[in-house]
This record gives C-alpha cells, structure tokens and sequence, in this order.
C-alpha cells in the first residue's frame, strides 16, 4: 500500500532540490572557526506548495498577505532545521531559508519554509 502511495505522490513532484547546511570549520593556522556553508543533499524530487492568507491586516495603501510555502519530498532524506534549500520547478529557480522541522509521515515530509529575502 505504502508504495503505491508514494508512486501516486510522486507524479506530482515535479521540483528538484539542492540541501545546504552550515556546518563548524576550525581553521588551524588562524585558530578561528568559522561557518561554512555545504551542499549536503542533491537533485532530490520534491514539490513546493503555497497557500495564501489573507487579508490579514489593512494600511492605509494595501492590504497585508500572508504565504505558507511547504516542501514535500520522500522521508528518506534527512532535513535538519535551518538549512537552506534550493528548488527547482516549473523552470523557476527559489532558494528558500530556515527550513522549520520536517513533519514526518508514513510516506513522505513536509517543510515549513521562508523565501530568502522574507522576513
């Protein structure tokens, strides 16, 4: 049942994804550790989704929206928390940062994200 489920979801990940975490590099000749950001996971099938808010508060120009934009991939694939994802889909190119933590299923994740840009 399982993977017939996941044959039918995956139809619909029409995205690829690229996963970069940080990850702590200890520099030993300045005896400094700095963050360096590495690509972890690649070309990984997934779909992006958007639900739109709204309006949820009004100026005195424009109204004010708000987006939920989630990840659906395959669970296998380990996500943590702040990484910063890459999606390619549609022919659209987004990085998306502070990945939440994955809402994990039977056959599949889900992962709450924010445009880079957004605040």
């Amino acid at each position: 049942m399982d993977s017939v489920m996941n044959s039918i979801m995956e139809k619909y990940w029409t995205g690829v994804c690229d996963v970069y975490s940080y990850t702590q590099v200890f520099n030993t000749t300045t005896k400094i550790t700095s963050s360096v950001k590495a690509k972890v996971l690649s070309a990984i099938p997934c779909r992006i989704s958007f639900k739109s808010f709204g309006p949820t508060s009004q100026s005195q120009t424009v109204p004010s929206y708000i987006q939920k934009t989630v990840l659906y991939m395959k669970n296998i694939n380990v996500i943590t928390e702040g990484s910063e994802l890459v999606v390619t889909q549609n022919g659209v190119i987004t990085t998306y940062k502070m990945s939440g933590k994955p809402a994990t299923y039977s056959n599949h994740q889900e992962i709450e994200v924010i445009t880079e840009g957004s605040t």
